[in-house]
């Protein structure tokens, strides 16, 4: 057996190859997503200020672009429905001012900044979350965000729904006081 440690939060393609004593051999890829190991939740805000790129950066432009790899692979809505490849489409969707007021331009910030979150190692895919407001974490952290990204998917959900979803998309987001 083989054994590898990955250092760095990204995405990594690997390939497994064997032959046997005949020549014979088959091979299969794979993608594995190693995520970073941060113990705070940060707000879409402080996300926003690291994809600007002014001011006190915690992370280099390279950990950075690997966080949107990260979110682009596990996320269904991020790059097929709004792109968020690059810092600069990051930084525009994490921009509040973007919003004018929709709610569904809202509800991207906040569900962006959870999945980079979770792409910094700061909230685990299976953790429980509060999704109903009465501080007991009750639905694991992907199930909500696959219901979550659902809805915003469905045009026919009403501006209402996507409300509440966004606000709980921020108080995941806004779990560490110190987030700010």
């Amino acid at each position: 057996p083989q054994a590898h440690t990955f250092g760095e939060a990204c995405i990594y393609h690997i390939t497994f190859s064997s032959t046997d004593d005949d020549g014979g051999s088959t091979s299969t890829s794979e993608d594995v997503v190693i995520v970073g190991n941060s113990d705070q939740i940060r707000s879409a805000g402080y996300w926003r200020h690291q994809y600007r790129g002014r001011g006190k950066i915690h992370f280099s432009p390279e950990e950075l672009q690997c966080y949107l790899d990260i979110v682009g692979h596990m996320s269904t809505f991020f790059n097929e429905e709004v792109d968020v490849s690059t810092p600069a489409a990051a930084e525009d969707v994490l921009n509040p001012a973007a919003s004018r007021g929709d709610v569904r331009v809202q509800f991207d910030r906040q569900l962006l900044a959870v999945w980079l979150n979770f792409a910094n190692g700061a909230i685990e895919y299976d953790e429980l979350v509060d999704t109903d407001f009465d501080l007991v974490p009750d639905t694991e952290l992907i199930t909500f965000l696959c219901a979550a990204e659902a809805a915003r998917l469905d045009e026919n959900t009403p501006d209402s729904e996507l409300e509440d979803l966004k606000d709980l998309l921020e108080a995941i987001n806004l779990l560490d006081d110190s987030s700010t």
